[in-house]
C-alpha cells in the first residue's frame, strides 16, 4: 500500500496503524486520523510525531471528546412519560 492508501485505511479503522510500516507511523496525517478515533493510538507513532504540537493538541481534543461522551453515558436519563 502507498501512503495515501494507508491514510485512508487508518481513517476507517485506527487499529490499522498498529501494523503500518514506520513510514506511515511517522506520517502526521495518518497518526492524527488514528488519534481522532482513539487517543491511545499515539503509542504507535514514531517519537518525532509523538512530540509534534499538532498531534498532541489532537490527543487533547480527542480525550476531551471521549470524556464528554463518557460523562453523557453515565448521566441518569430523565424519565419522561414515553420512557415508561
Amino acid at each position: 500500500m502507498d501512503l495515501l492508501e494507508w491514510r485512508q485505511a487508518i481513517a476507517r479503522d485506527w487499529r490499522k496503524i498498529r501494523d503500518a510500516p514506520l513510514k506511515v507511523r511517522g506520517d502526521k496525517d495518518a497518526v492524527i486520523a488514528a488519534i481522532r478515533q482513539r487517543p491511545e493510538a499515539l503509542a504507535y507513532a514514531v517519537d518525532d510525531v509523538r512530540c509534534d504540537t499538532d498531534v498532541l493538541n489532537e490527543v487533547l481534543r480527542a480525550g476531551q471528546r471521549e470524556t464528554v461522551s463518557r460523562r453523557e453515558l453515565s448521566q441518569p436519563r430523565e424519565e419522561t412519560p414515553d420512557s415508561f
